[in-house]
This record gives C-alpha cells, sequence and structure tokens, in this order.
C-alpha cells in the first residue's frame, strides 16, 4: 500500500493599493445631490465610508454601491449638515489603505437678525444710532440697506447713523443675499425678493 502526499501553499492576500477618493464636486449648493467614487486595489477586501469618526451607512438620503474597482458614495438633496471629511478606508488581512475628501455646502441666507445700539424705540435728536445686520450663510451675505423702501450707498452689515436728524426716522431694512444659492425667500417687508429681510423702525424724539 502507498502512500501519497501534496501540500498546498496559500498566498496570503495582495495589499490594498491605490486607495483614491475622487469626487463629482467637493463645493455643492444645499438640496442638490453629490457623488464620490473610491477605487482601490488588491485582493479579499472590505470597506466602509466614514464621515469624520462615524461609519457611514445607507438611508432614504444617503447610498452606497460597490463596483468591482471601488464604491461609489451618493448624498441626495445635501444639506449644510451634510458638510465635513469624508473618508473611504479599505482594508483585508495584510493591509489597510484610507483616502479622504472635504464636502463644502453653500448655504443661506438664513436667521437673518438686526440688531440695534442703544436699543429703543425712540431716540434723541442729534445721539448716534448703530445697526447691525446678521445672516448665516455660506458663502458670507452680502448685505444691502434700504430706509422707507429707498436703497441706501451702504453694503456693510454695519450701518452707523451718526447726529441723527428727523429725515432719518422710519423703517431700516437689511437685506441678506446669497449669490451661489440665490435662495427665494420674501422678506418681512413682503416683497418679493431673493434675500431674507430683517426690519427696524424709530422715531425721534425732539
Amino acid at each position: 500500500m502507498s502512500l501519497t502526499t501534496q501540500s498546498f501553499c496559500l498566498s496570503p492576500p495582495e495589499p490594498v493599493v491605490n486607495v483614491i477618493v475622487t469626487p463629482w464636486t467637493a463645493d455643492v449648493a444645499e438640496f442638490s445631490s453629490v457623488s464620490a467614487f473610491c477605487s482601490f486595489s488588491g485582493s479579499s477586501l472590505s470597506f466602509l465610508w466614514m464621515k469624520g469618526s462615524s461609519e457611514i451607512t445607507t438611508n432614504d438620503r444617503i447610498q452606497l454601491n460597490r463596483t468591482d474597482g471601488g464604491s461609489y458614495l451618493t448624498i441626495l438633496s445635501v444639506t449644510q449638515y451634510d458638510q465635513g471629511t469624508y473618508t473611504c478606508q479599505v482594508s483585508n488581512p495584510v493591509s489597510s489603505k484610507k483616502d479622504s475628501m472635504t464636502l463644502l455646502v453653500n448655504y443661506g441666507p438664513e436667521n437673518t437678525q438686526l440688531s440695534v445700539s442703544p436699543s429703543k424705540e425712540h431716540h434723541e435728536k442729534g445721539s448716534d444710532i448703530t445697526l447691525s445686520c446678521s445672516s448665516e450663510s455660506r458663502p458670507p451675505a452680502e448685505f444691502t440697506w434700504f430706509l422707507n423702501g429707498d436703497k441706501m450707498p451702504h453694503s456693510d452689515p454695519e450701518l452707523k447713523l451718526m447726529k441723527v436728524q428727523t429725515n432719518q426716522s422710519g423703517n431700516y431694512t437689511c437685506r441678506a443675499f446669497n449669490h451661489i444659492t440665490k435662495r427665494d425667500q420674501k422678506s418681512q417687508t413682503r416683497s418679493p425678493v431673493h434675500d431674507v429681510a430683517a426690519v427696524y423702525f424709530f422715531s425721534l424724539v425732539t
């Protein structure tokens, strides 16, 4: 009786190489959609997408699709809260590689507010008044000021009224505009403009 023996040599997995994240675009407007592709090579591969330190899972807005040469990440109707760093991590028993991209989301203007210093409805003639306009927006909002509906020659977020006179009484409107999103919102003055506005009224006491 003869015995036959065979030996097997198992090759280890090929190391992970060439992990590259390619965004279709890294700077998008809010409520649009964006995709990124993570390409990689090697054998016995597993992968995951991360946003910051949290693993990304699929839901109604987020899609993950595996192909032979990589993985697609698609985000539908992005919001400002999707902004951040996204990482594709690929690994197997012998190695691990990753690559990242940063997603920037243009949004706003939102929560436009007008503050007044000193804060009161009636001011003495000849006093100094500062009106300040703020808005949440990326890129930063462009500001326009109006007095009783008439545009003022001022575009800074802060409007200083020095030694005010009677003809400066009235409705002051601060309008914030984002030239990227061009969001269409009605102002508090109820005029159909592409912005958010805040209104302040004061009268003078002589």
